[in-house]
Parts: C-alpha cells; structure tokens; sequence
C-alpha cells in the first residue's frame, strides 16, 4: 500500500487506509494483484448475462467456455459464485434471493440456461444504485470508526466494488487516481474537514456524463484533405483554424497561440464526445480520428498525414478551462492498394 505524508495530522486509521488503499488500486505502477480488480458482484453479473446471451445466439459456440465441465476447470460461473460470496457484495436481492441463484448456477447447463438470463435481468434492474450504495457504505464504513481487521478489509472489498464500477461506468483510471490524490492528499490540510472532501468526491463520482471538444492538428497534403472532406461524420468537424477558441490560463493561452498557426498543409479535426472525464473524452476522441483516418490511409498511405503531440480538451461547460493533453496517435491501417480500389470502397461506404 502507497504510504503517504498526510498533510492533516487528524486523520484516524479509516481515513488513511481508504486514502492510501484507494491510489494503491489506481497507481498504474502497483503490481497486478494489487491493482483495482476488472470485476465486481454487479458487473461479472452483466458479463454472465453478455455470455450467455451470445451463447444463445450462436456466436459462443463451446458451453464450457461458460462453465467449466471438469473439476480443475475455470470458468466464468466459478467467477460468478467468488464473488458473490464477498462481504459486503452491496447487492440488493429482493425478488430474487442469493439462494435461489446459487442453486440456478449450480445447475446451469446448455439446457436451462435461459432461466437464469430472466433472473439477472431482474437483479440488474432491482441494482439500478448499486454504485449510490457501494458509496454510502464506504462513507458508513469510514464514519463508523472502526480500526478492527475486519472493517478494514470491508472497506478494501468496498473500494474494488467502486472503482470497479467507475472504470465499467466509463471512467479512466487515470483521472480517478487524480482526484483521489486531488481531494484527499494535495487539497486535505489541517482546519478542513474529510467529511466535506468525501462530499466533493461523491459528487464527482456520482456526475453525470458531460460534452467535451476534442481538437486534434494535422498536417496533411490536400488530396488528404479532399478525400477526408468527402467522407462526412457526423461526430468530426474539419477546419483551417480554431480562432473561436480563446482560454483563460495563462499558459494554456500561450500554447493556443503556437497550436493555433494555420498554414495551407495544416488542418484541425474537432471531435464532440460524451464522457465522463477528460482522459476519457480524449481515449473517445483518438478513437474516432483513428477509425476516421485508417479509412483514408486506406487507399493514401503514400500521402503525408502528421498528427500533432498535443490535443486540445475542452469541457463544454467551462470552454475557458481548456487543457492541452499529450497524445501519440498511430495509424492502424498501412495498406498499399491501387487508387481504384480505394475509390471503389469510398463510393461503397454510405451504403455500407
């Protein structure tokens, strides 16, 4: 677990393992069986509905791959009834009793499976606020004041169950590992209260997805230019310069000026994305430019396209507050193919 220098010298045993327990988990750089698990009791129950819905439809062929048939085998039902059983899996059963679940996934087979698909449909919607619930008990946890092993390590099992649910939500790990370190270690000093902090967090955890602009710069030629403008998308807008744009801080200013020098081969690429969170705006955003440009690398791999190193972030709801964020952008598509072929695929893709 991170130690860290606390700038609040109040804190109890609760306040500290949840500070230092929680960047344990997001630190890219702490080993693996320390790190945030990919599951939690809610979302394994998605991924056995996911699997056993793709299973019906034929696209998962071998039942095993569900459950295992021998005894040394692991599957994902073995996953399923692990975690389960973890204490406290926040989980609300209230149609459906943990009992009658256990028995359906201990009888589970090619036959019958369907049953359990209808039963986790009902769970996941009695489960709507699972992440409101995981959040309360944490703050119950933490408030309860118990030093004592065993809280403690509810408050660890509590802290997957979260971040977890975050990341599968549609959070980066990144930006959660920022405002844990934001809020409760660069911010927490003496004279402020946790309480309030953890208020702070929980709003942040609990928001809502928001707009952002992701800008990208290029240099390109323009037979680049010609074809990327004849492949409209609805989600990227092409222009000669971002004069529009103007940001407050005063070094972001500065870039924005040597960002913004338009020349003929130059163009700016605006992605409007929905997230939750600005790395995650720009992972959404790369994500398109990449798909976008694979198509026109496509049929003009020989043509210079140059995707700038920094990318500007813009939240929609404070646009003066922009960030320029570093960004390494390589093209997947390295096909060299005839023009024709590429003129062929281009006239074919709005039907596609």
């Amino acid at each position: 677990m991170q130690i860290i220098d606390h700038k609040k010298n109040d804190l109890t045993i609760s306040h500290k393992f949840f500070i230092e327990k929680s960047l344990e988990l997001l630190y890219t750089g702490s080993i693996d069986s320390y790190r945030v698990k990919l599951n939690n009791p809610k979302t394994i129950l998605e991924e056995l509905k996911y699997c056993l819905t793709e299973y019906e439809k034929g696209r998962i062929k071998h039942f095993h791959t569900i459950k295992s048939k021998g005894k040394r085998g692991k599957a994902i039902v073995d996953e399923v009834n692990s975690l389960l059983l973890l204490n406290p899996s926040y989980l609300r059963f209230d149609s459906i009793s943990l009992e009658y679940l256990t028995i359906l996934l201990k009888d589970l087979s090619e036959d019958n499976y369907k049953s359990i698909i209808s039963s986790i449909k009902i769970l996941l919607k009695e489960n709507e606020d699972y992440l409101e619930r995981v959040v309360d008990g944490i703050e119950a946890l933490i408030l309860a004041n118990d030093s004592s092993f065993e809280n403690l390590c509810k408050i660890d099992v509590s802290l997957n169950n979260l971040f977890s649910t975050l990341i599968n939500k549609g959070f980066s790990k990144g930006f959660l590992y920022k405002i844990v370190y934001g809020i409760f270690v660069h911010s927490l000093k003496n004279g402020n209260s946790f309480d309030n902090h953890f208020d702070n967090f929980k709003l942040r955890v609990l928001s809502d997805e928001v707009t952002y602009n992701v800008i990208f710069r290029i240099d390109t030629t323009q037979t680049v230019y010609d074809a990327i403008s004849s492949i409209p998308v609805s989600e990227i807008l092409l222009t000669n310069d971002i004069n529009d744009i103007n940001l407050s801080p005063r070094r972001e200013k500065q870039e924005l000026d040597v960002f913004n020098v338009t020349l003929d081969k130059r163009k700016f690429i605006r992605c409007e994305v929905k997230a939750y969170d600005y790395l995650k705006a720009l992972t959404v955003g790369k994500r398109y430019l990449s798909e976008y440009l694979d198509v026109i690398n496509l049929g003009l791999s020989g043509e210079l396209i140059h995707i700038h190193n920094r990318v500007l972030v813009i939240d929609q709801r404070s646009p003066e507050k922009g960030k320029f964020q570093n960004n390494i952008s390589v093209l997947d598509g390295k096909y060299r193919v005839e023009q024709d072929h590429y003129t062929t695929f281009t006239t074919k893709l709005p039907s596609i």
